[in-house]
């Protein structure tokens, strides 16, 4: 079975750079997968993203959504209803003075029948939360609702991926929660494909695969406690690590070694800790 998303030697250079942005990457994202894409800044994680559903197309090499290449002008249409795509600034997203109007804009636009649009409209906020909300005009919302606007307007659309590109990083933390418990429902509930750029550590926990990018390369693809077994390599590239993930590395240090499954989650990690205080788990080095 083919990936839902894959890169074949994907080269990428803006116009009037010197040199290539992304170099040779190879990526598949299988349907149904939940990946976050790290990097510092530069390192090349929105020009990907955005390669994902057309907004840009390579230098050389190849993108296949769904065995359609984006090259091919005919099917962008296609690939841009199977990956849809939500910014950091939800401002960026909204083009209507009504809610609802909002999220139907782009079905509108597609011709699809209006009792379709009226059932995908309601379907779509009632998924993230704001279905009361559809009659207020989006000026009146806060930075988390409208986000959860810009999500519906997207998963009106029927798509099979979302693409994230930050797009947390302008809320508060209660925002944040909110946010990510949609996208997780998402992926968990519905089996929408998530792509996720981020920079927050916490909302790398419970996905299935960490993506990190250096200077347009790929530098690991793994499973997250695979990934930040590297808690050092991790920081040379101007990355921070989930605060237990340090805690479990300053205590490896140590001599105390505990599980890799204690990397990520903050209770496992209290529990393989007390165990190993009481005697119960725990190594020292020789």
């Amino acid at each position: 079975m083919s990936a839902l998303i894959e890169t074949q030697n994907l080269i990428y250079r803006y116009r009037a750079a010197s040199e290539n942005l992304l170099k040779e990457v190879n990526l598949a994202f299988d349907a149904g997968s939940f990946t976050v894409v790290l990097g510092a800044n530069g390192s090349g994680k929105s020009t990907l993203l955005k390669h994902f559903n057309g907004l840009i197309l390579p230098t050389s090499g190849s993108v296949l959504i769904n065995s359609q290449d984006t090259a091919n002008r005919e099917n962008w249409l296609d690939i841009r209803q199977n990956v849809g795509l939500v910014f950091q600034n939800p401002e960026n997203q909204i083009v209507s003075t009504i809610v609802e109007e909002d999220v139907a804009f782009a079905l509108e636009n597609l011709g699809v029948d209006r009792k379709e649009i009226r059932k995908r409209v309601d379907e779509s906020l009632k998924t993230v939360g704001m279905y009361a909300y559809r009659l207020h005009p989006p000026y009146k919302l806060s930075g988390g609702q409208k986000q959860r606007v810009a999500i519906a307007s997207i998963l009106a659309m029927r798509p099979r991926c979302i693409l994230f590109d930050e797009a947390t990083s302008m809320l508060d933390p209660q925002g944040r929660k909110e946010i990510m418990a949609i996208i997780r429902t998402l992926n968990k509930q519905y089996g929408v494909t998530i792509i996720m750029i981020t920079h927050l550590m916490e909302e790398v926990i419970g996905t299935d695969r960490i993506v990190v990018l250096d200077k347009g390369t790929v530098v690991y693809d793994d499973l997250p406690q695979e990934v930040f077994q590297h808690v050092e390599d991790i920081e040379k590239l101007g990355l921070t690590v989930p605060i237990v993930t340090k805690l479990a590395d300053l205590l490896k240090k140590e001599g105390v070694c505990l599980s890799e499954d204690t990397l990520l989650d903050e209770s496992q990690f209290t529990q393989a800790v007390k165990q190993y205080m009481e005697g119960k788990n725990g190594t020292f080095k020789d």
